[in-house]
C-alpha cells in the first residue's frame, strides 16, 4: 500500500502531463485532498467551480451586411472560481466558436470577477456579407480546460443589404476670385461620390446652386453631368457662367443634388466673388442708311443713318457724341462734319441721325460715309458703307424685250432724277422706226407694239435729259426680230402640277407654286399666259376655278363646285361628302377627272402623259394645248419628293404585313460610330427586337443605315433616342441588343 502511495505521490511531481492527461476532472479537483493526507495536512482544500449565470443581452434584430453593431451580455458568476483575465472569457455558440460577428472570444476587460459579481461584455458585432439571417448565442469558457454555465438565450437577426444612399464630398474647384460684371467665365468643380448610388443624367443628378438655394445669381442654377459616377468615383463639371450685371460681392458654391428627390452631401467650399463694373467701352455697328443716289447741285436732300451701340456707355449729346463725317475725315462736302444725337442712346439700342444734306454746288461723284465719334476723346465703331453719289445730270434708259419681236408688245422706260425735262430723236435705216419726243417727264414709261417692217432695219435713238445739273446724253440702238414659235416646257410634281417651265435653252421662263388644296400662292409675272394648273388641268384666271373633267373645282374652298355624279361608295366614307375633292388628302390623292380619287403615285405619269411615277421617270416632249410643249424633266428635289411618296407606300405595306409584332417607326437609334440612323420599323417576336427597314425597287441602304446593320450582325448594342422611343416601350438613352436586321424589298408596280 504504502509502495502504491509512493507512485501517486511521485507520478505528479515526474510525469504531472502525463497524468493530467489521463486523470479525470474530478480526480484532479481531489489531489490536493490526496497530497495533504500524503503529507500530513490537517484539512482538505476546498474544490474551485466554475458557473455562470445569463442575465441580459443587447444586439438589433436586423443589420445591414459589413455595418458594425454595438452588442453586449451580462452574466453572473455563480461558481466558486473567480474569473480571471488570462483564463476566463465569452464564447460563441450555435454553432461553437463561430465567427459569424467578426470574433469568436470576447475577453474580460476587468483582471477578475469575483463568485456572486455580474460582469457585461461589450463589444462590436460586425454583420455578414451576406445577407440572410445568422443566430447570436454566447456561454463562458475557461479556455484549455472546459466551457460552463447557463448560454445566453439565441437571438436570430436579419442581415440584409443597407437601402440606397445618395451622398457626395467636395474636392477641389477653380472659382476666380474676381470678375467682371457681364462677363462669361469658365468653372471647374470636382465632387465625389461617396454614396451607394450611381449619379448618370438620365436619373437627374445634377450640381446646383445652394447659397442661396436655387440663387439666380450665377447662371446657370443647375450643371448636367458628362458621364456616370459610380461610388467612390468622381465627377467633373466644366460650364460657362455669367457674372452678375450689377457689382458687388456673390457667394459662389455648389452641391449635388437629384431633381425632385432631394440636395445631398458636402457643400463646395463658398468662394465670396467680386464682381467689378466693365471697363468703359465706345462701340457702334452699322444698320442702314437712306441717300439719294442721284443729286441736283446745291439742292438739299433729307438722309438719314442708323448706328447700334454696340459699347457699353450711354450715346448722349452732352457727352460729345456724334456722327462724324468720313472719306476724308471731318470733311463738309454735305454742308456739315457732324450729325447731331436725338435723344440718348443706351447700349443695344439704335440711334437714328437726319439732317439735311446740300449737294455741293460742282457736278461730279462724292463720297457719302460716316462714323461714330466722341468728340475730344476718340472715334470708334465701323464706319458706314461708302455710297457714290453723282452730283448733276444722270438718265437711263431701257427696252423690254430687247429686241423688240414683231407683232408683240414693248415697254421702254427712262429715269432721270434731277432733270427737268427729257427728250429723245430717233432715226432709222430703211423701214425701221424714226420718231421724236422733246415733252417727256423726267422718269416715265411707254408701251407699244412692234412692227413687222422693224425687222433688219435698226433704228438710233438719242436721249437727252437737262436740268440744274448739266445735260446728260444717252443713246440707244432699237432692234427688231421677227415672231419665233416659242416652246415651253413644263417641269410637274408628281401630282401633275406643272410648278416650273423653262424655255429651249434651259433658262426659267416662270415659277408657280400652291397651297396643298391647289391654290396658286406665288406666280412670277411669266406665268400670266399659263392655262395650266392644279393637277395638270385647265385654269381660269377669271373664275378661279379649275376643270377636272365631270365638274369645276375650286381650289380656294378645296371643295368641288358640283355635286359628285358617281354614286356614293359605302367602303370610302369620304365619297359620302358629294363636294369633297381627293379623299380630303390632297397629299396623297388627286381626282383627275372629278369622279373618282386615286393615289397620287398611282397617277404619276398618267396625268397629262408628262408626272412622275414614284420610281419611274418620263422623259421627251409631249404636245399640250396652245402650241407649247411639256417635258418630264425632273429636278433633284422632284426626284426626291417622289423617292419619298415610293417610300412612305412601301412602308404602308410592311406595316400591314407586320401587324403586332411592330412596337414602333421611325425611330432614331444611335450607332457604335455616334452616328444616328432612324429605323423603320422596330419588332418584338418571343420578347427578341429586330429591325425591319422597307425599300422599293432597287433603293439601297443608306451609309448610316448600313453601319446599323453592320452593328447588329457584331451584337453591339444601339441607343433609342427620342419620344417615339418611349412610345414603343423602349427606354430612350438605355442600349439595347438588337437580334435581327431584315430589308423589306417591295415594288410599286
Amino acid at each position: 500500500m504504502l509502495t502504491l502511495i509512493q507512485f501517486y505521490l511521485l507520478a505528479p511531481l515526474m510525469h504531472a502531463a502525463a497524468v493530467a492527461r489521463h486523470l479525470s476532472r474530478d480526480l484532479l479537483r481531489c489531489w490536493p485532498l490526496l497530497a495533504g493526507l500524503l503529507f500530513g495536512a490537517c484539512a482538505p482544500a476546498q474544490a474551485q467551480v466554475n458557473d455562470a449565470k445569463f442575465i441580459s443581452h443587447s444586439l438589433p434584430a436586423t443589420m445591414y451586411v459589413g455595418k458594425g453593431y454595438p452588442a453586449s451580455v451580462t452574466l453572473q458568476n455563480t461558481g466558486t472560481s473567480t474569473w480571471q483575465m488570462a483564463t476566463h472569457s465569452l464564447g460563441s455558440q450555435n454553432p461553437t466558436d463561430n465567427a459569424v460577428w467578426g470574433m469568436g472570444r470576447v475577453p474580460l476587460d476587468l483582471a477578475t470577477v469575483a463568485p456572486g459579481q455580474q460582469y457585461t461584455f461589450q463589444f462590436t458585432a460586425f454583420a455578414p456579407d451576406t445577407p440572410g439571417s445568422y443566430n447570436f448565442q454566447w456561454k463562458m469558457v475557461q479556455d484549455g480546460l472546459e466551457w460552463f454555465g447557463e448560454q445566453s438565450p439565441n437571438l436570430t437577426v436579419s442581415v440584409g443589404l443597407p437601402p440606397p444612399v445618395n451622398d457626395a464630398a467636395f474636392v477641389e474647384q477653380n472659382t476666380p476670385a474676381t470678375m467682371v460684371a457681364g462677363q462669361t467665365y469658365n468653372l471647374y468643380i470636382k465632387m465625389r461620390n461617396t454614396g451607394t448610388t450611381t449619379w448618370s443624367a438620365g436619373e437627374q443628378y445634377l450640381l446646383g446652386a445652394p447659397n442661396p438655394q436655387d440663387n439666380t445669381s450665377w447662371l446657370p442654377q443647375r450643371v448636367m453631368l458628362t458621364a456616370s459616377v459610380k461610388p467612390t468615383g468622381e465627377g467633373f463639371f466644366y460650364f460657362p457662367v455669367t457674372a452678375p450685371s450689377v457689382p458687388g460681392t456673390y457667394d459662389v458654391q455648389w452641391r449635388m443634388l437629384r431633381e425632385f428627390h432631394e440636395w445631398f452631401g458636402a457643400y463646395s467650399t463658398n468662394v465670396p466673388v467680386v464682381v467689378t463694373a466693365p471697363p468703359t467701352v465706345n462701340a457702334a455697328e452699322f444698320v442702314g442708311q437712306t441717300v439719294t443716289a442721284n443729286m441736283s447741285p446745291g439742292q438739299e436732300y433729307t438722309v438719314s443713318v442708323t448706328m447700334r451701340n454696340t459699347g457699353n456707355t450711354t450715346w448722349t449729346t452732352a457727352g460729345n457724341y456724334r456722327l462724324g463725317a468720313q472719306n476724308p475725315q471731318d470733311n463738309q462736302t454735305w454742308g456739315t462734319d457732324r450729325m447731331q444725337l436725338a435723344s440718348a442712346v443706351a447700349p443695344g439700342q439704335q440711334g437714328v441721325f437726319s439732317f439735311q444734306a446740300k449737294a455741293p454746288s460742282a457736278a461730279g461723284v462724292y463720297n457719302f460715309q460716316w462714323r461714330m465719334v466722341q468728340d475730344f476723346v476718340e472715334w470708334f465703331g465701323s464706319a458706314t458703307p461708302n455710297l457714290s453719289v453723282t452730283v448733276g445730270t444722270t438718265l437711263t434708259v431701257s427696252r423690254t424685250p430687247s429686241p423688240m419681236v414683231a407683232g408683240r408688245p414693248y415697254t421702254v422706260t427712262w429715269s432721270s432724277p434731277t432733270a427737268t425735262a427729257v427728250s429723245y430723236q430717233c432715226t432709222a435705216s430703211g423701214t425701221g422706226y424714226a420718231g421724236s419726243s422733246a415733252t417727256l417727264a423726267p422718269s416715265g414709261e411707254a408701251n407699244g407694239t412692234a412692227l413687222q417692217a422693224w425687222v433688219g432695219n435698226p433704228s438710233t435713238c438719242t436721249w437727252t435729259a437737262t436740268g440744274p445739273g448739266g445735260t446728260k446724253t444717252v443713246t440707244e440702238t432699237m432692234t427688231t426680230s421677227s415672231t419665233q414659235e416659242a416652246i415651253t416646257y413644263f417641269h410637274n410634281d408628281t401630282s401633275g402640277t406643272p410648278v416650273v417651265a423653262t424655255d429651249a435653252s434651259g433658262s426659267m421662263v416662270w415659277k408657280e407654286t400652291y397651297r396643298p388644296y391647289g391654290e396658286k400662292i406665288d406666280r412670277w409675272p411669266g406665268s400670266g399666259d399659263n392655262k395650266i394648273g392644279y393637277h395638270g388641268k385647265p385654269f381660269d384666271d377669271n373664275t378661279g376655278l379649275s376643270y377636272m373633267g365631270a365638274r369645276y373645282y375650286d381650289p380656294v374652298l378645296g371643295r368641288f363646285t358640283g355635286i359628285d355624279p358617281a354614286a356614293v361608295d359605302e367602303a370610302n366614307i369620304h365619297s359620302f361628302n358629294r363636294y369633297a375633292f381627293a379623299n380630303n388628302n390632297p397629299y396623297k390623292f388627286t381626282d383627275p377627272d372629278g369622279r373618282n380619287p386615286v393615289a397620287i403615285i398611282v397617277v404619276g405619269a398618267r396625268l397629262m402623259g408628262v408626272g412622275l411615277a414614284a420610281n419611274e421617270m418620263v422623259t421627251g416632249d409631249v404636245p399640250v394645248v396652245g402650241g407649247t410643249a411639256a417635258k418630264a424633266g425632273l429636278s433633284a428635289a422632284e426626284r426626291l419628293a417622289a423617292n419619298r411618296v415610293s417610300g412612305k407606300v412601301g412602308e404602308a405595306g410592311t406595316r400591314a404585313d407586320l401587324g403586332n409584332t411592330a412596337i414602333g417607326e421611325q425611330i432614331t437609334v444611335i450607332l457604335s460610330n455616334n452616328k444616328r440612323a432612324v429605323v423603320d420599323f422596330f419588332t418584338r417576336i418571343n420578347g427578341k427586337l429586330g429591325v425591319v427597314e422597307t425599300k422599293v425597287g432597287g433603293a439601297r441602304l443608306s451609309k448610316n443605315q448600313a453601319q446599323l446593320e453592320q452593328d447588329i450582325a457584331n451584337k453591339v448594342q444601339v441607343t433609342p433616342v427620342g419620344k417615339k422611343a418611349d412610345d414603343a416601350g423602349l427606354i430612350p438613352g438605355q442600349p439595347v441588343t438588337v437580334e435581327t436586321f431584315k430589308i423589306d424589298r417591295r415594288t410599286t408596280k
